[in-house]
C-alpha cells in the first residue's frame, strides 16, 4: 500500500496583489497551483538503506579490527609464510579500523 501526501497552495492571491500594486511591471501570468507528491513508501526504503548501509559499515569495521589484531600476533614464521614483513604487518595492524 503506497501512501502519499500532497501538498499544494494556489498563488493567485500574490498574483491579484501584484497586478493592484502597479509596479509598471506588466502583465502577470494567470494563477497557478504548484503541488508536489511525496512518496511515503520511497522515503522508507530511502531509510531503510541508510540503515542497512550504516550496519553492514559497523561489520565491514569489526571484521578490519580483528584481522589486524590477528596480524599483530603473528610470529615472524607465519608472516613469512603469507610473504608479510615485520614492517609492513606493523604499519598494517597500526592502522585504524576505519581506514581501508
Amino acid at each position: 500500500m503506497r501512501k502519499h501526501i500532497n501538498i499544494s497552495h494556489n498563488f493567485s492571491d500574490f498574483w491579484v496583489a501584484a497586478e493592484t500594486a502597479g509596479n509598471g511591471i506588466g502583465r502577470f501570468p494567470a494563477p497557478r497551483t504548484a503541488a508536489v507528491t511525496f512518496d511515503l513508501s520511497r522515503a522508507k526504503q530511502t531509510v531503510a538503506a541508510r540503515i542497512e548501509t550504516a550496519v553492514a559499515t559497523v561489520f565491514l569495521w569489526m571484521e578490519r579490527a580483528r584481522e589486524r589484531r590477528a596480524l599483530a600476533q603473528l610470529d615472524g614464521r607465519l608472516l613469512s609464510d603469507i610473504g608479510v614483513g615485520h614492517a609492513e604487518a606493523a604499519h598494517e595492524a597500526a592502522k585504524p579500523f576505519w581506514r581501508a
